[in-house]
């Protein structure tokens, strides 16, 4: 079988697409606080300032008039303007040393705190027609810097506060992947172990063993048995959590095969092609007789004729790309996209891989293909 086959050629499903992170008005993935929280948080902070601005000032020196109180007001609106560019100078230093980035930060301060002052003057004294308020500009712009300071101190404390969360959110996560991965993993052992121990596998397998023995074909007899004691052995011992390279997992499947084979004589033909760069690629333990299950069960054992079922695997730019297929009329799609092997499958990628994976089953060409993509790892990144 081709191993180049695409997943468009292949696939009316797919798992495993990376989702566009939503933005927020931080510019960071939209995490903890939403764009809305953050304007909330901003609004209250100048609406706070104005507040203490009227009692210290207006209030105190008995200003108490519209146009002072418009004033008060509209160099609030105006600070919560200029706070969304800094804000931005601010993220877009992030990746500098601190020794950089601090003097940096204290200028963009200096620069917008010169033009909030500026604008409030000019606003006052159109508002008011004050004269002679340009000799206090010093007074007006100390006292700028320190609101804008105290403004980025709050915006660097939301932010590390938020990469905080972040870095909690992260790692309950993977304490909750590795709790799912666990319980997944064994109720995938106890599903594998249904598929291998199924009453109907067990029937079929010892029926044609008493054939071949009837038969007097006792090298044909005890090649079955060996066989059936191997692989039973690999599924009782295997252990779900245990990554395991791929040639092993083949040599396994090829067992299971080999014995279905003795079964279906010259119906079933298996064609399996591992490239070398493939073999010694770690992928997650039984994972590919659920498939050769479903083959045999919806594709190669109705059929008159038979069937091949074949396994191809190459890597491709750090992927392991697998494909198992089947010639057979390729009708079990529906009931395999269904399935609890395809389904247990699905859901064991996803654990241990997350949303880096892909998935595909369909029909390509004259065969039903199902394509599993996955990152090629080393043991210890598991």
């Amino acid at each position: 079988m081709n191993t180049k086959i695409m997943s468009e050629k292949l696939g009316l499903q797919t798992s495993g697409e990376m989702p566009e992170p939503q933005q927020d008005a931080l510019g960071e993935s939209q995490d903890v606080w939403s764009a809305r929280q953050w304007w909330l948080i901003q609004i209250v902070f100048w609406l706070g300032f104005s507040a203490i601005t009227f009692l210290t000032l207006t209030v105190w020196y008995a200003t108490v008039e519209m146009s002072h109180v418009l004033h008060t007001l509209l160099q609030g609106l105006l600070g919560l303007i200029l706070c969304w560019p800094l804000s931005r100078i601010f993220l877009s230093l992030g990746d500098l040393e601190l020794s950089q980035r601090i003097p940096l930060c204290l200028f963009a301060v200096a620069a917008v705190a010169l033009l909030w002052t500026l604008l409030r003057m000019e606003t006052f004294i159109a508002i008011t027609d004050a004269r002679g308020l340009w000799a206090d500009f010093g007074g007006w712009y100390f006292g700028a810097i320190f609101v804008f300071l105290c403004w980025s101190g709050m915006h660097f404390g939301l932010y590390y506060y938020q990469l905080l969360q972040r870095e909690r959110l992260k790692v309950l996560a993977a304490r909750a992947h590795s709790i799912q991965a666990d319980a997944l993993a064994k109720e995938s052992q106890l599903k594998m172990l249904r598929y291998q121990l199924n009453p109907h596998f067990l029937f079929n397998t010892l029926n044609a063993l008493s054939s071949l023995m009837q038969q007097g074909d006792k090298v044909g007899g005890q090649l079955m048995l060996t066989r059936l004691s191997d692989f039973l052995r690999y599924s009782l011992d295997s252990d779900p959590l245990e990554m395991v390279p791929l040639k092993v997992e083949t040599a396994m499947l090829e067992t299971y095969l080999g014995i279905e084979q003795m079964r279906f004589s010259d119906r079933m033909r298996v064609d399996v092609q591992i490239d070398s760069a493939a073999e010694d690629v770690l992928v997650p333990s039984l994972l590919l007789q659920p498939l050769a299950e479903n083959a045999i069960k919806h594709a190669i054992a109705p059929s008159e004729n038979g069937g091949t079922f074949s396994v191809c695997a190459d890597v491709q730019a750090d992927r392991l790309i697998l494909e198992v297929g089947d010639s057979g009329p390729g009708i079990h799609q529906a009931e395999a996209s269904h399935g609890i092997g395809l389904r247990n499958i699905r859901q064991r990628l996803e654990t241990l891989y997350g949303q880096d994976f892909e998935l595909s089953y369909g029909t390509a060409e004259e065969d039903y293909v199902v394509k599993i993509v996955i990152p090629v790892r080393g043991a210890t990144e598991f």
